[in-house]
């Protein structure tokens, strides 16, 4: 993936497994020699157990919010990771392993805002996971090109015509 790359969550913590995920991410959270501890500080449980990302552009960390936050939460489900300032972004698959082994379910999508356009993530649950592409899905299909639009009409040039004869002799006044 690239330098400046969005970071899609769509994962829910199931009700049982709900208490030992937050002890879990407190945990990764605390980790000082971890290097994706930027990404994992930013993450928390909404109110219906969706798995978010702060978004205050004030909290730890290098994600940038990518959406207007949840009025009630503070929460954003895309964050950015502008790589032009912080390197490549390396930590996307060690956060989506994370997820699946702490019980969670749903994917994690990563988008780049290059030029090339490149999606690739991960999907998971019931303790397995597995990688998504972008791919394509179809045959070429032959599309045919619009007729061009005809050219507009050229305006009609004016005659110009030829001056009105002055009349010679006096004029009268009546």
């Amino acid at each position: 993936m690239g330098y400046e790359t969005e970071l899609i969550l769509n994962v829910t913590v199931p009700v049982k497994r709900l208490a030992a995920f937050k002890r879990a991410l407190k945990r990764k959270q605390a980790d000082p020699n971890d290097e994706a501890a930027y990404m994992f500080q930013q993450l928390a449980v909404s109110e219906v157990r969706t798995v978010e990302f702060h978004g205050d552009e004030d909290s730890p960390g290098k994600l940038e919010p990518a959406e207007v936050p949840d009025e009630e939460e503070g929460l954003v489900k895309t964050v950015y990771f502008n790589g032009l300032e912080y390197g490549k972004w390396y930590h996307a698959d060690e956060l989506a392993t994370w997820l699946c082994a702490q019980g969670c379910s749903g994917t994690v999508i990563q988008h780049s805002r290059e030029g090339d356009g490149d999606a690739s993530g991960w999907e998971f649950k019931n303790g397995r996971i597995r990688t998504l592409s972008l791919q394509p899905d179809s045959d070429w299909m032959e599309v045919k090109p619009e007729p061009e639009a005809p050219a507009p009409p050229r305006p009609a040039r004016r005659r110009q015509s030829s001056p009105s004869p002055k009349r010679k002799g006096p004029v009268s006044e009546g």
